[in-house]
């Protein structure tokens, strides 16, 4: 998984720690100043380069996977 986060860009950082302060991604292109569909691209491609889920959907919003946490 370290040689893939190689390729992280602060941007996919920035999504995924407001993703974690929101709880959404509507909260965190809010803050991010995004639109939502960026955001989850950003968020996607940091989860593939993870090769882990880094994100889980509850139904109260979208909390950080343990990988998540470490990342």
């Amino acid at each position: 998984m370290t040689r893939r986060l190689r390729h992280l860009t602060v941007r996919q950082l920035r999504s995924l720690a407001a993703l974690s302060a929101g709880g959404t991604v509507t909260a965190a292109s809010n803050q991010l100043g995004l639109t939502q569909p960026a955001v989850t691209q950003q968020l996607r491609q940091l989860q593939d380069l993870a090769g882990l889920p880094l994100v889980q959907r509850t139904p109260d919003g979208m909390l950080l996977t343990a990988a998540g946490r470490e990342v």
